[in-house]
This record gives C-alpha cells, sequence and structure tokens, in this order.
C-alpha cells in the first residue's frame, strides 16, 4: 500500500505538468529549463546530501557488489533488447532502437525519486552507481545504436555535474565523509525539491505527445510487459540467491523496471532516427509504470 500511494503521488505531480502544458501556463522551453535545472543543480545535491549521515555497514561491499551487478545488467540487457526484438518481429530498421529502449531506463527523472520513496535515502548510493554507468553509456553505446556509426567516448561526459557529483557521494559513501550540519541541510532541502520537479517535466514532456498518435505502436504493448515485469521480475529470481543484501537485490529490480528514459526522445531528435517510435515508448512505458512498479514491489516483499 505505501509503494501504490507514493507512485500514485508521483502520478499526480506527473499529472500537474501535463495539465500545465494543456492550460497554457508553460512551455516546451520550460520543460527544457527545468531538466537542465534538476541535471545540473537539484540532482547533484540530492545525491550528495543522500549519503552524508548514512549507515555505512559494509560500505565497501556495498560499492563493490552494486558495481558488479550494474555492470552486468548493462552486459546483458543489450542481448535482452536483440531477442526481444526478434520474438516481437521488429523491423530491421527498429531493431538497435529497440535495444536501446531495453538497456536503458529512467533513472534520474523516474529512478531517483522512486527509490528514493519506496526504499528511503540508504538506497540513493545504490542508484547512483547504476546511474553512474547510464550516464557514461548512454552517450557512447546509445548514441551508436540510434546514429548507426562507430561508438565514440566524449570525455566531457565525465565533466557534467551529474557525473562528477556521482562519483563524489560514492567517495564520500565509502570513506564517511559527512558534511557539516548547516551544508548538510542546504544540500539536502535543494536536493529534496528533485522528485517533485522531475516529474512535473516528465508531465509536461507526456503533454507535447499527440494521444491519437500514441497507442499505434502495437509492439510496445508486448515490449512494456517484457521491459517492466518479466525482465525484472526473472532478475529478481536469478539474484535472490547470490546477493543477501536486500537493499542491493531490490534496488537492482526496481531499476530495471523503470520506464524507457526521456534520453531516448533526445537522442531521436538529434539524429533523426525512430523519433516516433522512442516517443511512444516513453509515454506508455511511462504511464504502466505506475502499475508494474507496485507491482515488481511487491514480489520484493515476499
Amino acid at each position: 500500500m505505501v509503494v501504490i500511494n507514493q507512485m500514485m503521488m508521483l502520478f499526480i505531480i506527473m499529472m500537474i505538468g501535463y495539465a500545465a502544458v494543456k492550460l497554457h501556463l508553460v512551455d516546451m522551453d520550460f520543460q527544457k529549463k527545468l531538466s537542465g535545472f534538476i541535471l545540473q543543480v537539484t540532482m547533484p545535491f540530492l545525491m550528495i546530501s543522500s549519503v552524508s549521515g548514512t549507515d555505512r555497514s559494509g560500505a565497501g561491499e556495498t560499492v563493490l557488489v552494486t558495481f558488479v551487478v550494474a555492470g552486468l545488467s548493462y552486459l546483458i540487457t543489450p542481448l535482452l533488447g536483440y531477442l526481444t526484438a526478434r520474438l516481437l518481429r521488429v523491423p530491421r530498421d527498429q531493431v538497435r532502437i529497440y535495444i536501446f529502449l531495453t538497456m536503458f531506463s529512467n533513472i534520474a527523472f523516474m529512478g531517483f525519486p522512486v527509490i528514493h520513496a519506496i526504499f528511503g535515502k540508504q538506497a540513493m548510493v545504490i542508484a547512483i552507481i547504476f546511474n553512474l554507468f547510464f550516464n557514461v553509456l548512454q552517450f557512447t553505446i546509445g548514441t551508436s545504436l540510434f546514429s548507426g556509426e562507430k561508438m565514440k567516448l566524449d570525455l566531457n561526459t565525465f565533466r557534467s555535474p551529474a557525473v562528477i557529483a556521482s562519483i563524489l557521494a560514492i567517495i564520500m559513501f565509502v570513506f564517511g565523509i559527512e558534511l557539516p550540519p548547516a551544508l548538510q541541510s542546504a544540500f539536502q532541502s535543494l536536493g529534496g525539491t528533485t522528485t517533485p520537479l522531475a516529474m512535473l517535466v516528465i508531465g509536461i514532456s507526456l503533454a507535447g505527445i499527440p494521444l491519437r498518435e500514441i497507442f499505434t505502436e502495437l509492439r510496445l504493448y508486448p515490449f512494456t510487459l517484457i521491459k517492466q515485469i518479466i525482465i525484472p521480475a526473472l532478475t529478481f529470481v536469478l539474484l535472490k540467491p547470490f546477493i543477501q543484501d536486500p537493499l542491493i537485490l531490490g534496488v537492482s529490480v526496481i531499476i530495471l523496471a523503470m520506464p524507457c528514459p526521456t534520453m531516448a526522445v533526445i537522442i531521436a531528435n538529434r539524429y533523426n532516427r525512430e523519433v516516433g517510435l522512442a516517443t511512444r515508448a516513453v509515454f506508455l512505458t511511462t504511464l504502466a509504470s505506475v502499475a508494474t512498479i507496485p507491482l515488481i514491489a511487491s514480489l520484493l516483499a515476499r
């Protein structure tokens, strides 16, 4: 019930963002600026404030195990994406897009708020490690999947506030570095705005998608079932015998259950490649997550 209430709260905020666009209170330019503010300001403060003052028992082991699990997930999900595309008989020119949509999940705008709400700030360092992989891989493998070009490593990726904050947060967690009380309160207050602001951004983004075009991609229905229920459920069953820490197991599974990232639409627009498919996938999986995440959370509680 707690998870359902949290998801309903997030969904309501999302719909307020959606309504704000329809009522002409904000526009897409506002969404772009707000997204940048979240990624460059509030989210880094959320990461840093979340690890300060948390229980550090077994910190080194937590970080190590999470790095292994996150690394394995980003190795296996591309294969699962390819198999899913083949199973759904996806046209050849869309297979790479389905691999991207399976491999990457909305960790930043959806994952952080949901994980913080369900597990508390103790779980944030686990999500931060997953997000570190996401930030590096989406601009290397991710862009290559959309562009069809050879994969390139852009060093500017490591200079982004989100990546820098991720690394700092992991260091603080491992070595027990804590912020002074006044600084912690300021960072925590500012970082705490990430959840409602991120939900508003998603709602505003969805408002820019014509509803009549959303439900025409029939393959996205079984894809959503596979991505947000079957893969997380199988992950839970396979990892449970090997991971003793319920927090690492729970966060890892919930991250895999997250909807497709809004970055899919941004990258699709950048390369003018399957923008409609990416947009519909983000919309459908985001709406479905209101029901699928509580379902996966109930599995974790067993």
